[in-house]
C-alpha cells in the first residue's frame, strides 16, 4: 500500500508513465531485455506480438493499482493466466515466463524512477518515491 500523504502525487506519476509515449518506451525497454533470455523462434511475429501486448496490459494495471492506492489482485488476469498455462502445456520451462515478468517491471521501475528523476523532486522525497 502506498502512504496516504504520497497517494495523490503517485497516481499522478502513474498516470503520466501510462501515456502512450512513455509506455510505449518501458514496452520497448522490456521486449528488448527479454530478448536476451529467449530462444529466435519467440521473437517471431505473432507471438512476439502478442507478448508485446500483455506487457502492455500488465504494465497497465500495475500503474492503475498505484494510481488506486498500490493495492495489486490477489489474482492474476485472465490473460495471464492463459499465457502461462500455454507456455507450460507447450513444454517451455517456467524460467521464461518468470524471465519476462522480471524484464517487465524492471522496465517500469527504471521508467519510474527516471521520471521521479525528471520532475526534480527534493532528495528525501524522491528516496520516498523510490
Amino acid at each position: 500500500m502506498i502512504h496516504p500523504k504520497y497517494a495523490s502525487l503517485c497516481a499522478e506519476l502513474a498516470a503520466e508513465l501510462e501515456t502512450e509515449r512513455r509506455l510505449d518506451a518501458v514496452i520497448e525497454e522490456m521486449l528488448e531485455d527479454f530478448a536476451q533470455h529467449v530462444p529466435d523462434w519467440i521473437r517471431e511475429p505473432p507471438l512476439w506480438g502478442r507478448i508485446a501486448d500483455l506487457s502492455r496490459g500488465n504494465a497497465r494495471s500495475v500503474l492503475r493499482a498505484i494510481a488506486a492506492g498500490g493495492q495489486l489482485p490477489e489474482t492474476c488476469s485472465t490473460a495471464d493466466a492463459r499465457a502461462a498455462r500455454e507456455a507450460a502445456e507447450s513444454g517451455n520451462p517456467v524460467s521464461l515466463l518468470l524471465a519476462g515478468y522480471h524484464c517487465g517491471h524492471r522496465a517500469l521501475w527504471n521508467a519510474w524512477s527516471d521520471l521521479v528523476d525528471e520532475r526534480g523532486f527534493d532528495p528525501e522525497l524522491a528516496r520516498e518515491l523510490r
